[in-house]
């Protein structure tokens, strides 16, 4: 062990002098290492950081909450009843070529089930927009 190191850390493990090379100082310094690690208390926590923190769980809460919301009410689609509606037809072809391939649990089968349904959903949504204009 260096001087300087058994200086630090000699008093802790009641070491009077510098080990000899080798395995020696390795095992001095893991019990040094272990006897020190055993002392280290817990830091007390910052106020300012559980605030922060209190924070961020509030928000996280509000976000998860404005997520759902925006799920439950559909905005009107942004494009025309032909484009959605030639979408579906696509997906539609695609969803059956993914078929021949894979069961209707793929993920990618999945995927494009899901996109049918928010396609079809703006197609209803644009259905009571006419039938509200009316």
């Amino acid at each position: 062990m260096r001087p300087v190191v058994h200086a630090i850390i000699g008093p802790a493990i009641g070491a009077s002098r510098p080990p000899r090379r080798g395995w020696h100082a390795r095992a001095a310094v893991a019990t040094a290492l272990l006897a020190l690690a055993g002392c280290a208390a817990p830091p007390s926590p910052n106020p300012e950081v559980v605030a922060l923190e209190q924070r961020l769980s509030q928000l996280e809460g509000r976000i998860e909450l404005l997520e759902r919301y925006v799920t439950a009410v559909p905005a009107p689609p942004l494009r025309s009843r032909d484009e959605i509606e030639q979408h579906v037809r696509s997906l539609e072809a695609r969803r059956a070529t993914l078929l021949q391939r894979y069961t209707p649990a793929h993920p990618e089968v999945r995927d494009v089930d899901l996109q049918l349904r928010l396609l079809r959903l703006q197609l209803a949504v644009l259905d009571q927009a006419a039938q509200g204009g009316r």
